[in-house]
């Protein structure tokens, strides 16, 4: 599996590593608000919230408190479901 960059994305798309960054910044800032974005087909990202909780610390082997905090989700569209599970047919 090869890894790929922005600047892969945007050769492909035939658009400008700029407008990549300003998608890209958009979704962060949207859910960061604490809003969904939702691409038709490709998927969702939306913030979650986690509950607080206890973690242990592998350094000290003790537990201590995580505070609740929200993290970013995404779903999968359809259409990506269906494409990945195509291509990657055993």
């Amino acid at each position: 599996m090869e890894k790929r960059t922005k600047a892969d994305v945007a050769k492909a798309a035939g658009v400008p590593t700029a407008t990549v960054d300003a998608m890209l910044s958009y979704v962060v800032a949207e859910v960061a608000a604490g809003n969904a974005v939702q691409f038709m087909g490709f998927g969702s990202f939306q913030p979650v919230e986690q509950a607080a909780r206890e973690v242990n610390v592998p350094s000290t082997g003790k537990k201590t408190a995580a505070p609740a905090k929200y993290r970013p989700k995404f779903k999968a569209g359809t259409s990506f479901k269906d494409a990945v599970a195509t291509a990657r047919k055993p």
